[in-house]
């Protein structure tokens, strides 16, 4: 059963595994990772959504203390809190589905077997099927999903010619789906085919929720220092996964990136991206800021020092100015006191029979208001 998947050493260089170390490998497959990292050592909770996958692992690891469970990854932290597998060193998630599953499963993941049934359901088989969505979408519903998921350049061509098949008879099968991309595509062109059922796929299996789910469960998952790994097999993912990463502010080392081609069509695209979590990024942005405000708070008391330099001195002219008016004004107050007086007198010598005695005083008084 054991199968060597693509990356498998990029991978294990990347994970650092090391004895006694926890590790979780989130789409085991046909156990090529997980195999590995147990040969060295590390400790594994592995997780896979195809339930014959986990029945064959059980067999096959059967007292080996490796620890399994049947589920999507988005469910990746509930599970390995659930089993008490946490923190861990690394996770790894390889979004690559294996060439055994593309052509046996019976559920029409391949354009190779034409008399499948259009299922696509790899999991959860309550959701709406790939027959199901291409005989009830409309053309707008159509043409964004075959471009957003496939990037195919002639999925406005080919949701029309759906349309118009599906008007005779529904799509049901993978060779009705087939002639209908054959209708409007250049005979058999099987990258054309690959991008529509690659489209599909994530569609019915909602993968692009999936992944933002399992990665985000997976980095809560990891200690500081540890190590997340995501191996992808078209653009659209990668851009997924490098959006997750670029938005993650508990990120560090994202520039890690490996491409790598292969032998297998379905693989020629694989693409490796490594990140590691660092939590110690919280502490170095509080101390960041605490350095900030601590410059700041000098430069706000050299500031208040200067500003109060300045206002003492503009205190101390102000009283100089003040003590110069102090003095004018007594000379002033003198000065109305006189011509008060001269006031009162002339008020009162109206009022007085001028005698010998008097007219001095009265004389003596003028003198002093003319001097003034």
């Amino acid at each position: 059963m054991t199968h060597t998947p693509v990356m498998l050493d990029e991978a294990i260089e990347a994970l650092q595994v090391n004895k006694g170390k926890r590790y979780i490998d989130a789409t085991i497959g046909q156990l090529g990772h997980l195999n590995k990292i147990r040969e060295l050592g590390g400790e594994v909770l592995g997780l896979d959504y195809d339930k014959e996958q986990i029945k064959r692992a059980s067999k096959e690891l059967e007292g080996s203390g490796v620890m399994l469970a049947q589920c999507n990854f988005a469910d990746i932290e509930a599970i390995a809190k659930e089993k008490n597998f946490y923190p861990v060193d690394g996770v790894l998630f390889d979004l690559g589905i294996s060439y055994g599953q593309m052509t046996s499963n019976g559920i029409g993941l391949s354009f190779k077997n034409r008399e499948e049934p259009l299922d696509m359901r790899l999991l959860d088989q309550t959701r709406e099927d790939a027959s199901d969505f291409l005989n009830s979408a409309n053309e707008e519903e159509l043409y964004f999903i075959l471009a957003r998921y496939g990037e195919e350049p002639l999925s406005e061509k080919i949701a029309k010619s759906i349309l118009r098949r599906r008007n005779d008879r529904k799509i049901k099968t993978v060779g009705d789906l087939c002639d209908a991309i054959d209708a409007v595509a250049p005979s058999k062109n099987t990258r054309i085919y690959s991008r529509i059922f690659q489209a599909l796929r994530m569609l019915v299996n909602d993968e692009v929720e999936n992944l933002h789910k399992g990665f985000m469960g997976g980095l809560s998952l990891l200690k500081s220092g540890g190590v997340l790994v995501v191996i992808t097999f078209n653009s659209g993912e990668d851009r997924q996964v490098k959006k997750l990463i670029s938005n993650n502010k508990k990120l560090i080392s994202n520039d890690w990136k490996v491409k790598k081609k292969m032998a297998k069509s379905f693989e020629r695209s694989a693409l490796m991206r490594v990140v590691v979590k660092n939590n110690n990024m919280k502490i170095s942005k509080i101390q960041s800021t605490i350095g900030v405000l601590f410059s700041v708070l000098i430069v706000a008391n050299i500031f208040a020092f200067v500003m109060s330099m300045k206002q003492s001195q503009s205190i101390q002219e102000y009283e100089t100015k003040t003590y110069a008016l102090k003095l004018e004004n007594s000379d002033l107050e003198e000065s109305m006191y006189s011509v008060n007086s001269l006031q009162y007198a002339a008020s009162r010598a109206a009022d007085l029979t001028f005698t010998a005695k008097a007219k001095p005083y009265y004389l003596h008084t003028m003198g002093v208001a003319r001097r003034n």
